[in-house]
């Protein structure tokens, strides 16, 4: 079982040393969306049962993951990571059933629909996705058509979380390696999100953190995965 354990992992690290990020799947109609961060706790896993199956060369390689984090799915506004997909076209493996949700999504206001461009409809589905959650209500404008799916438009709280374990497990292995200016790095990096997340998410009410809304003025709706 452990040998299982590492080549799961290795084989994820060479996603990321090759695409840049965890791929969904392997295929190559998965390039356009990932699974959400959680191979640092996987290496720190390896790590603390077997410190010599992890080298420097990992720990350069879940930064290449985290640099993806940062560029591709981060609101600079915020300070906040969010779930999206590079893509502008129905999932392949689900293609008439997307068409047909953006079919339903662009039709006009007046007509039932919700006048919304096929294009935008489409990277919301598939980041759906990419948030393991697939197609909850979550994401859902209106909380209960999936006409009105706007993935990229949560801030979920739940991966807020992930990336601030992200940020304290890279401090934890760049320590493990006397490389204290990185382990520093990211230790910064985990103090600015806790605070970010304490303004934006803390629903003050509810007295736990929720899913943080960019177009709404307050963190106001509280989902299960609130913490």
């Amino acid at each position: 079982m452990n040998a299982t354990a590492y080549g799961v992992v290795d084989n994820l690290l060479t996603m990321v040393d090759t695409y840049g990020f965890v791929l969904y799947g392997n295929r190559d109609y998965y390039l356009n969306r990932s699974e959400p961060p959680f191979l640092s706790d996987m290496v720190v896993d390896l790590y603390n049962f077997n410190s010599s199956s992890v080298s420097v060369k990992t720990l350069a390689t879940l930064a290449e993951e985290y640099r993806f984090w940062m560029s591709k799915r981060y609101d600079a506004t915020s300070k906040l990571n969010f779930y999206s997909a590079a893509t502008v076209l129905p999932r392949p493996e689900a293609y008439r059933e997307d068409e047909k949700t953006a079919y339903a999504a662009s039709q006009p206001i007046a007509q039932g629909g919700k006048g919304r461009t096929n294009s935008t409809v489409y990277t919301a589905i598939t980041a759906g996705t990419e948030t393991g959650w697939e197609f909850s209500s979550r994401w859902f404008t209106d909380g209960l058509n999936m006409t009105t799916i706007n993935t990229p438009g949560v801030t979920p709280v739940c991966l807020n979380s992930v990336m601030l374990r992200f940020e304290l497990n890279m401090k934890y292995l760049y320590t493990q390696f006397n490389m204290t200016q990185e382990a520093h790095n990211f230790g910064t990096y985990a103090t600015s999100r806790y605070a970010t997340m304490n303004e934006k998410m803390f629903n003050s009410a509810a007295m736990r953190w929720v899913d943080f809304f960019p177009t709404s003025t307050s963190a106001n709706f509280t989902t299960a995965v609130g913490v």
